[in-house]
């Protein structure tokens, strides 16, 4: 073999290396993204499990207290106790009951049944007051399903017709109605709601008094708070697409997915920025007058203060 020959040679495997590395290193790099895009999603769905036990056991607790709060399991005893409730508010409040009626839903909800009673009564605006009032303080599931008020002959009663049910939950251990005080009311007292409905007329159109504004007092209505999504925009990854880093922020309180290079703009929620520099564990976001490093894992908001920020 001459010496062009031998140069020829090891020119082409030379080539035929460099070919062979550049496949070999395509599919790694092919494979990288791929397992990364796989940790991407498997975090995704990690976070959305995480989700849904968090709300499981909120609906776990939730139930739990309903059935703390339910009539008790026995339907007759719970029968008998509700109305035995009733009478004991009615002629507390100073009302005369003058007819109880027990009232069955025709449709019974999953997981629980009704107990409803339709009393017929008479007495002074204050003394519904007075009722309403302990209704609503108490911690039974119940609601009034209506509510009807006519005049009577003696200008100083009314009329009444209400009708309410209270739950009866599945599951429940109670043997007896539950106690307790649930503070619902903005008001402490009976009274203090009697004072201002016994001053209207009930069978005549309300029209509220008319507040003169004193011009030194200043009225500012505060704004509510708004809801920051920044808190729940997690950074889950990065990839490499088109020979740069990407990295991707996902949103989990809308499901959005952001996939950001150097020099993007970051709008979440309440959060805005810019990307800086991206890293396989980090990103670096700046923010206002500061730039933040927020690790793989973390959201928005757990960003802290690089150490240039710090030096100023």
């Amino acid at each position: 073999m001459t010496q062009r020959e031998k140069i020829l040679a090891a020119a082409v495997a030379a080539m035929v290396l460099l070919w062979g590395g550049g496949r070999l290193w395509t599919k790694y790099n092919a494979a990288i993204a791929t397992k990364r895009t796989q940790r991407i999603a498997a975090q995704e769905r990690l976070g959305q499990a995480e989700l849904a036990l968090a709300k499981g056991e909120a609906a776990t607790n939730q139930l739990k207290d309903w059935r703390k709060r339910s009539l008790p399991a026995d339907r007759e005893t719970a029968q008998s106790l509700y109305r035995v409730w009733l009478e004991t508010r009615f002629k507390a409040a100073g009302l005369s009951v003058e007819e109880f009626q027990l009232v069955q839903r025709l449709t019974r909800g999953e997981g629980y049944s009704t107990v409803g009673y339709t009393v017929n009564a008479h007495g002074p605006l204050k003394s519904l007051t007075n009722l309403l009032h302990e209704y609503y303080r108490s911690t039974l599931l119940q609601q009034i399903t209506r509510l009807q008020l006519r005049p009577d002959t003696n200008p100083a009663q009314l009329k009444i017709t209400l009708q309410t049910e209270a739950l009866l939950v599945s599951g429940t251990a109670n043997e007896k109605l539950p106690e307790g005080v649930a503070e619902r009311s903005a008001k402490s007292k009976a009274d203090e709601y009697a004072k201002s409905i016994g001053e209207r007329n009930l069978f005549a159109v309300y029209r509220p008094p008319r507040a003169e504004p004193s011009p030194s007092e200043a009225r500012s209505t505060p704004l509510p708070a708004k809801f920051d999504d920044a808190k729940f925009a997690f950074f889950s990854g990065t990839v490499q697409t088109g020979g740069r880093i990407q990295a991707w922020i996902n949103v989990r309180t809308t499901g959005e997915t952001l996939r950001l290079f150097e020099g993007d703009d970051v709008n979440v929620g309440l959060f805005e920025g810019k990307v800086v520099s991206i890293e396989s564990r980090a990103i670096v976001i700046k923010s206002g007058d500061e730039e933040l490093r927020v690790k793989l894992g973390d959201n928005l908001r757990d960003g802290k203060a690089t150490a240039r920020t710090e030096a100023g």
